[in-house]
């Protein structure tokens, strides 16, 4: 099966970084060793719906891209 040059990114992970980087800009570490220890605690504290939600999704992202015949989603 050939892929296409820019196949759709369909990895929940981009949610849970842009999760992170909004709580971890809420906070505003002010050196490197606070930021280690904000993204830290922010990982460790993900919420279970947030991660249940992403997981639940993933049916509807794929749909979203076969309809798209491998174009652009909303995802």
């Amino acid at each position: 099966m050939a892929w296409p040059p820019q196949s759709p990114d369909l990895s929940t992970i981009e949610s849970v970084w842009d999760n992170m980087k909004r709580q971890k800009d809420l906070r505003k570490p002010t050196s490197s060793e606070d930021l280690w220890f904000v993204h830290l605690d922010v990982w460790n504290n993900l919420p279970a719906e947030f991660l249940q939600k992403l997981c639940a999704s993933v049916p509807r992202r794929i749909d979203a891209v076969l309809k798209a015949k491998g174009g652009h989603t909303k995802y």
